[in-house]
């Protein structure tokens, strides 16, 4: 299915500019040629990945024709099928709720899901970003390379990402402002069955987050419970009069 990512994103990438032709497309796996080809897949995600590709393929009038060259023959390999690359998931929130994101965050110029059939036409704005479960982390470092890159600090916008502590990019929320979260049974999501966006229940809850981190994102208790035992958090200390630990003030 990597292989077939890869060639949804040319199309997505090059379609407007090859508007109206013909594209050969060369790939070394079977399996995606035979998708692409008959624009049908007994795998649920290879599916989802050839009904974009076909709705690329309308959106610019494009006819694709797809040959098996092997690996050995191709001498400019598609690197975003064989990178980590980001993927999107089946399901978008609601309308709705991503009004409500646009509102506080937006405008959006940019993004990585299916919520871009919301999109407005800007130019210029920030990144909205709802990678699948699976390439969380790739997406967060994507992020962080923006942000870390040529014009860094004109960089912004907001993630949807699934609450999963155990994650090994978990860690990497630390550099992201939490403003919001999607609770597991939430009507907030919604579901392409057949051409027709139906919603659905949510599996598991998400967060909402949004970069890069202002200064003050963080909320701190003024004061922490009496009794607090063993290492005091950092910044607290013990004032007279306060009952426990409290932040000094400045």
């Amino acid at each position: 299915w990597r292989e077939l990512l890869g060639i949804l994103r040319v199309v997505q990438a090059f379609g407007d500019q090859l508007r109206g032709r013909t594209v050969l497309i060369e790939t070394d796996n079977m399996a995606a040629k035979g998708a692409a080809s008959k624009f049908a897949s007994s795998s649920e995600d290879m599916q989802e990945l050839v009904r974009r590709l076909l709705e690329y393929a309308e959106r610019f009038e494009l006819t694709l024709r797809f040959v098996h060259t092997p690996g050995e023959l191709l001498h400019r390999p598609d690197q975003t099928s064989r990178g980590d690359a980001v993927e999107e998931p089946r399901a978008r929130l609601v309308r709705k709720e991503f009004r409500a994101v646009l509102a506080r965050h937006g405008p959006f110029a940019e993004y990585i899901g299916t919520e871009r059939q919301y999109a407005e036409g800007n130019t210029r704005g920030g990144l909205f970003v709802h990678p699948s479960y699976n390439t969380v982390g790739s997406a967060l470092r994507l992020i962080g390379e923006r942000l870390a890159g040529p014009n860094g600090e004109d960089v912004r916008g907001a993630v949807v990402v699934p609450w999963a502590p155990s994650a090994k990019w978990w860690q990497m929320l630390k550099h992201f402002s939490v403003e919001g979260f999607y609770p597991e049974g939430g009507g907030h999501l919604e579901i392409n069955q057949m051409g027709r966006w139906v919603g659905v229940r949510a599996r598991r809850p998400s967060l909402l987050l949004s970069f890069p981190r202002g200064a003050g994102a963080r909320v701190l208790q003024v004061q922490t419970e009496q009794g607090f035992a063993g290492t005091a958090p950092a910044g607290y200390v013990s004032v007279a009069g306060c009952n426990g630990l409290c932040l000094p003030v400045l």
